[in-house]
């Protein structure tokens, strides 16, 4: 159990005085050691104060990765003020939504957004926005690093807020996710455990830090386990990836399948020597096929390739496969930090390797959303809208979404199972699968492709689809697309696909 008084910023300020001299954050030819980075943290938080945020007011992040970034959460922290990261892909419209339900007073920007802080709220619902980059408007994120040291923390609980983070809704509004110190704190020590981890080891950052999966396991577990992080700012052209993992001798490779899948079928290959030093390569976000599996191993000769489940609202992690006894296929076990049932769609437990409703509660989740009665969390439980099971060993494996599932002549099909096959065929970027409404059937699945090659022979591919699939489960029609509608964060907005479909 976490001691009440224990916080982020607390653990973040024992590393510091054990390790000052450690280099923590590799970004570019920039190195900054522990007592470094406390010396930018306490340059933030004093502006902070200065600016008057007290305890528990929220304060936004809507930058690129680097080095300042994490600065600023720990800045944040420091004055038991709560972190809001928000995703830098969205729109003004969206970032006015999260500055208001948010209420965020202070906002720290690129200069690289100002079109799109600009034509936001953010004009008049932040009395000051801190920008960073080359510009010369406003107050200016260096002029802030050069202020002295004129506070103390501000004391937090374990049990207080200390970050938001705000999912990308498919179907509506993002929702602020509410996380105390204690659920991220409790990763910490398991991830160190789990994935063998020492101070020796090095993790390649350039999943966007907004995201929970690159903030929670990618900054706060690293640098609180006193790892060292190297950042990469830009993933292009793609091949900065393997550079930066080669010249920053990182061994952990945080990724996700879009990214994995990209550096594999790259043209011109991109060349994979010098990576021996790689240990581990994670994967989260989405399903990873058990061929980039493989081809992922060969490229990574000394690395295991595991992938894990997690959200926003678990602190990004549920279950994740054990380094030495991977399940390819699977996500994993689930984590000792939280209890994992499957339900069917009145709430009863199912039992092992029946497809049911993911719920989740523990340490890790979230108790609350933000300014929302959301009716997903009922006596603790967290019903995640993912769709699972868990075979004998006690491994979990995703089957897609609730609302996806597609109930033709009364059997249930997972999009997942078919879009699974049909990624595999040459030429698929990915697929999405979405039920439409059919006089005879009920429903019928239909595929959307986003492809390399537009003239894909169908019948070719709905021929090998049908050697994988039940006759029921192949897409009655394949419709290729230049690109999926995505939401910010890259997610499949597959409610856009039925409206484009040609008859509907």
């Amino acid at each position: 159990m976490i001691d009440n008084s224990y916080s982020i910023y607390s653990a973040f300020l024992n590393n510091v005085n054990m390790y000052p001299n450690k280099t923590i954050l590799y970004d570019g030819k920039v190195k900054i050691s522990f007592s470094k980075l406390l010396k930018y943290v306490d340059s933030i938080a004093t502006y902070l104060a200065d600016y008057g945020v007290k305890k528990g007011e929220s304060v936004g992040i809507f930058l690129d990765n680097g080095w300042e970034y994490i600065a600023i959460i720990f800045a944040i922290l420091k004055v038991g003020a709560v972190v809001v990261p928000i995703n830098r892909y969205i729109k003004s419209s969206e970032l006015s939504f999260i500055l208001k339900d948010a209420n965020i007073n202070l906002l720290f920007a690129s200069d690289e957004l100002s079109k799109i802080v600009n034509g936001s709220i953010a004009v008049i619902k932040c009395g000051q926005v801190v920008w960073i980059g080359e510009g010369i408007r406003g107050t200016r994120f260096d002029k802030v690093l050069g202020l002295k040291n004129s506070i103390k923390e501000t004391l937090s609980k374990a049990d207080d807020t200390a970050v938001i983070f705000y999912t990308s809704g498919t179907t509506g509004k993002p929702k602020g996710a509410v996380l105390s110190n204690k659920n991220i704190l409790s990763i910490v020590p398991f991830l160190k455990n789990h994935l063998k981890l020492n101070r020796k080891d090095k993790v390649l950052l350039f999943i966007p830090i907004f995201h929970s999966y690159a903030f929670c396991i990618g900054v706060i577990a690293p640098i609180l386990n006193s790892i060292s992080i190297a950042i990469v700012r830009s993933i292009n052209p793609l091949e900065n990836i393997i550079k930066e993992l080669s010249s920053k001798k990182a061994t952990i490779f945080l990724g996700v399948p879009e990214i994995y899948n990209a550096l594999l079928n790259a043209n011109p290959p991109i060349n994979f020597s010098n990576l021996t030093r790689v240990k581990i390569a994670v994967s989260g976000g989405s399903f990873l096929s058990s061929e980039t599996i493989y081809a992922l191993l060969d490229k990574f000769p000394k690395a295991t390739v595991i992938e894990g489940y997690g959200l926003a609202e678990s602190s990004a992690i549920i279950a994740v496969n054990p380094i030495d006894a991977p399940k390819v296929g699977s996500v994993g076990k689930i984590v000792d930090l939280c209890e994992v049932k499957i339900v069917d769609k009145n709430g009863n437990f199912l039992e092992t390797n029946k497809v049911g409703e993911i719920i989740v509660k523990g340490e890790n989740t979230i108790k609350e959303y933000l300014n929302c009665n959301c009716n997903n969390i009922i006596d603790g439980w967290l019903y995640t809208g993912d769709l699972g099971y868990i075979d004998n060993d006690g491994y979990l494996y995703l089957k897609g979404r609730k609302d996806d599932v597609i109930i033709s002549r009364g059997f249930n099909i997972y999009p997942k199972e078919v879009e699974d096959v049909l990624d595999r065929y040459p030429g698929v970027i990915k697929s999405a699968v979405v039920g439409i409404k059919d006089k005879s059937d009920g429903e019928v699945p239909i595929a959307f492709l986003e492809t390399t090659d537009m003239q894909i022979d169908q019948e070719k591919l709905k021929k090998y689809a049908d050697g994988f699939l039940a006759s029921y489960k192949v897409p009655k029609e394949f419709i290729i697309v230049e690109k999926l509608p995505r939401t910010a964060s890259g997610k499949i907005v597959k409610y856009k696909l039925k409206e484009i479909y040609p008859n509907s």
